[in-house]
């Protein structure tokens, strides 16, 4: 085990970057579950923003702008700089049930544009900064999903965000929150 604390800035921003990447090096972690699984997905961009030349730098700035939100949420402090926040519910795939609460917060940020970034909940109720799930924003479209109750009876009303990689299914208890969410990140992915 290396000790981080010995290791050079520029190697340690570079070992960041190299762990961003490796979703883009390989499609079968696309596939997974990206939320909850062992395989976790860290970012979901276009591949054509992953393979310029300034890609690697903006990946380390974006795990800091997430530990920058989850150290913000956590302390209670507005968070300012997000265009849109809350709690949102993913379900991890179309035919699995289950939903996963999530604290929500899209940023536009200088190199990717529009940033959705979706942070765990530990059982405190505090968001898990190192778990964030990065989905940028840019050639994704949203449109509205079924609204349903769940197997625990809950009222769900979906929503679906489509990025170039993947779909994402997304719920709010309520038609106003969703309809807020679908206005923000349709607005956003073509901004």
């Amino acid at each position: 085990v290396e000790d981080k604390e010995n290791v050079p800035v520029s190697e340690f921003s570079e070992s960041i970057a190299d762990n961003l990447f490796r979703t883009f090096k390989d499609d079968r972690k696309l596939e997974s579950n990206g939320l909850d699984g062992k395989e976790e997905q860290v970012v979901d961009a276009p591949l054509r923003l992953t393979q310029q030349a300034d890609a690697q730098a903006a990946l380390v700035d974006l795990n800091k702008i997430s530990m920058s939100i989850a150290e913000k949420v956590n302390s209670g402090s507005d968070e300012a700089d997000s265009g849109a926040r809350g709690t949102l519910y993913v379900r991890q795939r179309l035919l699995k049930k289950s939903w996963k609460k999530r604290y929500a917060s899209i940023v536009v940020h200088q190199y990717f544009g529009p940033v959705l970034f979706l942070f765990k909940y530990d059982k405190r109720d505090q968001v898990l900064a190192k778990s964030a799930q990065m989905i940028v924003l840019e050639d994704s479209q949203v449109r509205l999903g079924n609204n349903s109750r769940d197997s625990s009876g809950i009222y769900r009303c979906e929503f679906i965000l489509q990025t170039s990689r993947k779909s994402y299914i997304f719920s709010s208890y309520d038609s106003i929150n969703r309809d807020f969410w679908i206005s923000a990140l349709h607005c956003l992915s073509e901004f």
